[in-house]
């Protein structure tokens, strides 16, 4: 270990004293880069250490022994998990936008900040998950979101996740078999909700679902062709493999489907003309080709 990593060290052990925390937290949220190198680690605080906090107009309560929730409360915008600027700069004041993965809701909230005069459906299956969502819209007062505690997959089924060890929330995936110590959740397909709300009109779809989006993708393909909305899809190989899929499959059958793909890179779109497994963890932007 270097004196510089030995030091920094020190500081880290004493961020954690609430004052300091919480002004390295107003540093960093007000670009202070170097501050991030003085706060503690998420997994260096106990769980449910919570925290209130508003970040972009939007109130939060998080715990910061979670990796996201970690990353919101600090402003550390690290990477595809993070940083939403190009996420957020799709969305239109009027838009009807689906978060299929909410977690505990940072992109329904922003969602619903920015489309002030559309909808957004979200959708959160984790029971724990959507109590923490349910939770943050509440003291939001936003009443342009629409909370649903289903998961959405290719059928009308039961799924299963696993409570994580890991302190990343975010990392939950759902399984379509049970394991041991195993929770069960409903599942629907998105073409059966829309049916069954009549909604005639969906603009932005957003899925991060950790591997499991192409049976997202399978039970939403009428949906799909029929109102064209636009995708913002999470692509990790790794996961997706899990699940008896693949990057290339997925991405093979959204350009079948009528969409033009763009990888998000580096706060950069470059468009995907061949479909390969390349093993990244990226966000795929879809565009209805008109």
């Amino acid at each position: 270990m270097t004196i510089k990593t030995s030091i920094l060290n020190i500081f880290r052990s004493v961020s954690k004293i609430r004052f300091i925390e919480e002004a390295l937290a107003n540093q960093i949220n007000n670009g202070n880069n170097f501050a991030t190198k003085l706060i503690a680690s998420n997994y260096l605080y106990p769980k449910n250490s919570i925290r209130n906090c508003t970040r972009n107009g939007i109130i939060y309560t998080l715990d910061i022994s979670d990796y996201m929730e970690h990353g919101i409360y600090f402003g550390i915008y690290d990477g595809p998990d993070f940083d939403r600027t190009q996420l957020y700069s799709l969305i239109k004041p009027n838009y009807i936008c689906f978060d299929i993965g909410a977690n505990i809701g940072e992109t329904t909230l922003n969602f619903a900040q920015i489309a002030k005069n559309g909808k957004v459906y979200s959708f959160e299956p984790v029971p724990f998950l959507f109590e923490r969502l349910k939770k943050n819209v509440q003291q939001n007062k936003f009443e342009n979101i629409f909370l649903n505690n289903i998961a959405i997959s290719d059928r009308k089924e039961t799924l299963f996740f696993s409570t994580p060890i890991n302190n990343n929330s975010a990392g939950i995936g759902l399984q379509k078999n049970k394991e041991e110590k195993s929770n069960a959740v409903f599942a629907d397909t998105l073409d059966n909700f829309v049916d069954e709300n009549k909604i005639e009109r969906i603009d932005f779809i957003k899925i991060d679902v950790e591997g499991f989006e192409n049976f997202v993708i399978n039970g939403a393909i009428n949906t799909l062709k029929s109102l064209k909305p636009i995708l913002f899809i999470e692509i990790d190989n790794h996961h997706l493999l899990k699940n008896n899929t693949s990057e290339a499959e997925i991405l093979t059958k959204l350009s079948s489907l009528g969409y033009t793909l763009f990888a998000i890179e580096e706060k950069s779109k470059i468009e995907i003309t061949s479909f390969e497994n390349t093993n990244k963890h990226y966000d795929v932007l879809c565009i209805p080709i008109a």
